[in-house]
């Protein structure tokens, strides 16, 4: 079976990847596929990151039942667990399943 843990995921609606930490995805137990391309410059404030592969991860938030599948960069250097990147957000429309998230979307956008 698959590993299921509870870890923080960031939506800072200004990264256009999905990036997960090797640690998570150690933790997850999950296979990582070969990557070679170019550095990320993914996360503002940090250096670009140069990711171990990608890695498909099915996921969801805690308290709602669905689902989800989506591939991340693997990385070492990352704070966070995992980071959704805008364009899967809008792809999973994920404003239409949670307020909060629409309304961060809305006010992000109206800059």
């Amino acid at each position: 079976g698959t590993t299921q843990l509870r870890r923080q995921m960031l939506l800072p609606f200004t990264v256009d990847v999905n990036i997960m930490s090797y640690e998570t995805c150690r933790r997850l137990g999950v296979a990582i596929q070969p990557y070679y391309g170019e550095a990320l410059a993914a996360v503002s404030g940090s250096a670009d990151l140069k990711p171990l592969g990608t890695a498909e991860v099915e996921w969801s938030f805690c308290g709602q039942n669905k689902p989800y599948r989506s591939v991340f960069y693997v990385v070492r250097e990352l704070e966070a667990d995992f980071i959704l990147g805008n364009p899967t957000i809008k792809q999973l429309e994920l404003p239409g399943t949670d307020p909060a998230i629409a309304k961060r979307l809305l006010a992000l956008e109206q800059q």
